[in-house]
């Protein structure tokens, strides 16, 4: 729990609450590039040069993918693991 973050506008008296978001992120050798995964988030593939682009685009895109989930108020895919 941290207090009010520059971007959202907080009263004195409210505090954000942080939560994380467990995904499972599948690699694997595509040629001379990697592709990645995430089976619980439907359609969500990505590739990159190597396996650390191809994990840092996974990542961004399951961010990406939860955040838009979270905003037009779908439900989080089973699957997922909360951490507060």
């Amino acid at each position: 729990m941290v207090d009010c973050l520059p971007e959202y506008a907080c009263t004195k008296t409210e505090q954000l609450h942080i939560i994380g978001f467990a995904v499972k992120i599948v690699i694997e050798q595509d040629d001379d590039q990697f592709h990645a995964f995430c089976p619980q988030l439907k359609g969500l593939h990505v590739g990159g040069r190597t396996q650390l682009e191809v994990l840092k685009n996974a990542e961004d895109g399951a961010t990406l993918y939860l955040k838009s989930l979270i905003e037009h108020g779908d439900p989080i895919p089973d699957g997922i693991g909360i951490e507060t």
